[in-house]
């Protein structure tokens, strides 16, 4: 198993378009500020978190910001399971064409901000994968020190309602973090920097 590894503002988007957020508008040289979602099969957190941050980006017409997922275990290209897609599909958020990615320190290396669903796998991470240092957090714990750090909670194999909960656990903790994201993407923008490691 392996990793197979914006736009230039040239001129006023016309009035009949949303103007895009020009907090984050970038020439052809900055770098986007990438982020990635991490559970353990890329098959149900990681592929709803990836699709939930995408949706919103895309609300707020918010760029240049690139969102991705990955699994520690997993057998690449798999689709997202069937249950959630459907529950992504009832809010208006299409995952059917996601396939399982494994992580990997390519992927590290790719990434800006690393997302993780489990302290389990922020603990293998960070013993494993020394490109991620400075960059991983749980993704309940990110720009909240305070929080316990509790696992979100792995939908697999239950019903229908608990990967609707999954879902709305996931909404609530990347809508409470958005603003943060949001604002780490304007620092490299500005510093051509990752901001990352100075956030707890």
């Amino acid at each position: 198993m392996s990793v197979k590894t914006g736009p230039c503002l040239s001129e006023p988007a016309p009035l009949t378009k949303p103007q895009s957020n020009k907090l984050l508008d970038r020439s052809m040289d900055k770098k986007p500020f990438h982020v990635l979602f991490v559970c353990t099969g890329n098959l149900c957190r990681s592929p709803m978190a990836e699709g939930i941050l995408r949706h919103l980006l895309k609300e707020k017409n918010v760029n240049p910001i690139e969102v991705r997922s990955a699994g520690l275990f997993t057998f690449e290209n798999r689709p997202a399971e069937p249950l959630a897609v459907e529950v992504c599909h009832e809010k208006g958020i299409d995952i059917s064409n996601h396939r399982a990615v494994l992580f990997d320190s390519t992927l590290a290396e790719w990434a800006d901000l690393i997302l993780v669903m489990e302290n389990a796998h922020l603990f293998y991470i960070q013993n494993f994968i020394p490109q991620a240092k400075g960059k991983i957090f749980l993704l309940r714990g990110f720009g909240n020190p305070s929080a316990p750090g509790e696992d979100i909670e792995d939908p697999i194999g239950q019903d229908l309602e608990a990967y609707r909960n999954c879902y709305e656990t996931l909404e609530a903790e990347i809508q409470r973090i958005l603003p943060k994201i949001i604002e780490l993407a304007k620092a490299q923008y500005e510093t051509k920097e990752n901001p990352c490691e100075e956030t707890s």
